[in-house]
């Protein structure tokens, strides 16, 4: 069972971002990838799901499930979860490799949770 304080960000950093300079860490991603003005859309993926998966931890006091789909049953903003489905639809129909418009509200998000 995890008990994870469900205020203090420092725990969730430990469980989220884990070893500092590990390649697939949600800062990494957000200063290098999530910054200019087009990204790659999966990158947004690479961040969402640790982060999502760490609120589920806090949350439910429990391992976070494998599905993304479970992880979006949480209690978060509908405004956030809209435009998360609208990426995962853009994800579904286009290469992983495309690139399109900076989503603010889901940066803000990635970057609010990593406390950057």
């Amino acid at each position: 069972m995890y008990v994870v304080n469900k205020k203090d960000k420092k725990v969730r950093k430990k469980y989220l971002i884990g070893e500092k300079g590990k390649s697939n860490s949600p800062p990494i991603y957000v200063n290098c990838y999530l910054q200019e003005e087009s990204v790659k859309y999966k990158k947004y993926f690479y961040a969402l799901r640790p982060l999502l998966a760490g609120k589920y931890i806090q949350e439910y006091q429990c391992p976070p499930p494998v599905s993304f789909d479970d992880l979006m049953k949480m209690d978060i903003t509908s405004e956030l979860r809209n435009r998360i489905d609208e990426l995962l639809e853009i994800k579904k129909r286009n290469d992983d490799r495309e690139k399109g418009m900076q989503i603010p509200i889901i940066r803000d998000f990635i970057i609010d949770e990593i406390g950057i």
